[in-house]
């Protein structure tokens, strides 16, 4: 979301917003960090961090097979 007149993302009736910023900290049930994770743009971007989050911490998948590995949609 922009409010410069002119931009690609410009505030406009119609208009879907963009937001691309989901930034994700999961924490243990006493606060310690455990992970944390971020997934740019798009219209999926809680289905994506949702399934990387499980292929990691339910899937025991290594962070890099998590992001890598196929997604359901």
């Amino acid at each position: 979301l922009n409010l410069w007149p002119g931009h690609p993302n410009a505030l406009a009736p119609g208009k879907r917003p963009c937001i691309t910023l989901t930034p994700t900290l999961v924490t243990t049930l006493g606060g310690d960090p455990v992970l944390g994770i971020s997934v740019a743009g798009g219209d999926y971007q809680e289905q994506v961090g949702l399934q990387v989050l499980l292929n990691h911490l339910v899937f025991k998948l290594d962070p890099r097979t998590a992001v890598n590995a196929p997604r359901f949609g």
